[in-house]
């Protein structure tokens, strides 16, 4: 994307024209970018591809480790640079094709609609929205028979810079219910680890690193999923994971890299440091 946007604007530099328009390979016009499209930096040219999946984005939390900001926004609003997160989220995905969200909605779901509403983005949004709570996995049964196809589940707090159809098709190849997106990570632990055995020691590690698969809050499910859950009843994603892998497949796609988890303090730092002038 980065490099499309330089040929753009080397383009633009070398001819002294604007608009450049886009055309596809009859010669028909696209779009028109302009130059103050690529100054703002937040053009983005559209996907080669275009994929019918869903994108769920988890967005009825309290956002509870964000406090105090949390007290005012909604976790799913709070920016990152000069824009909230889900549209981070959302233009990362559609930037791949993927072009039909539907948010799950509860705490400060009037300040979440309403800027949903008076976006016009290019791509489909509807939402659902829960009387209760209902856990960080029980809002997905307000999606029967929305679904009829394998969909991503992203947590609202969750970015990541990775292929999403590559994670679409090892899913699909791999005959999975679920798979999850684990990143992996360095562990350090600060202390002298006592290795013992009946009470022996065996040895004593210092400051041992452990290598660990973490849980970055992004999905790809089948619809059966939802047939899982019960309608209005609470359950955490990690519960509907384990009453699942009892019966179907759970994979795990393995990342090294591209995720930040802006729900914590420092996360949402990195995160500022990283995005916050893109």
């Amino acid at each position: 994307m980065q490099d499309k946007e330089e040929y753009v604007k080397s383009l633009m530099l070398k001819t002294k024209i604007e608009p450049i328009p886009v055309l596809d390979d009859d010669g028909i016009i696209l779009d028109v970018i302009l130059w103050t499209d690529i100054l703002a930096g937040k053009r983005q040219l559209k996907a080669n591809k275009l994929h019918s999946n869903q994108v769920v984005i988890m967005a009825g939390g309290k956002g509870t480790r964000l406090d105090p900001f949390t007290r005012i926004l909604p976790k799913p609003l709070i920016p990152i640079g000069d824009r909230p997160v889900i549209e981070i989220i959302m233009e990362r995905f559609y930037n791949q094709g993927f072009h039909n969200f539907i948010f799950t909605l509860n705490y400060k779901k009037e300040y979440i609609k309403l800027f949903l509403k008076e976006n016009n983005y290019p791509y489909t949004v509807n939402w659902e929205e829960e009387n209760e709570y209902l856990g960080t996995a029980g809002s997905l049964s307000l999606l029967k028979d929305k679904v009829a196809d394998s969909f991503f589940v992203v947590n609202c707090d969750s970015l990541l810079d990775v292929n999403f159809e590559e994670i679409l098709i090892w899913h699909k190849e791999n005959n999975a219910c679920i798979t999850i997106v684990g990143s992996h990570s360095e562990v350090k632990i600060p202390f002298g680890v006592l290795r013992m055995s009946n009470g022996k020691l065996q040895e004593i590690a210092e400051k041992p690193v452990h290598d660990v698969m973490i849980n970055t809050g992004v999905y790809v499910m089948e619809p059966e999923v939802i047939s899982y859950l019960l309608s209005g009843k609470m359950i955490n994603m990690d519960e509907l994971i384990n009453i699942i892998v009892k019966k179907e497949k759970i994979a795990v796609y393995p990342i090294s890299k591209g995720w930040i988890d802006i729900g914590e303090w420092d996360g949402y730092k990195k995160g500022v440091r990283m995005l916050g002038d893109s």
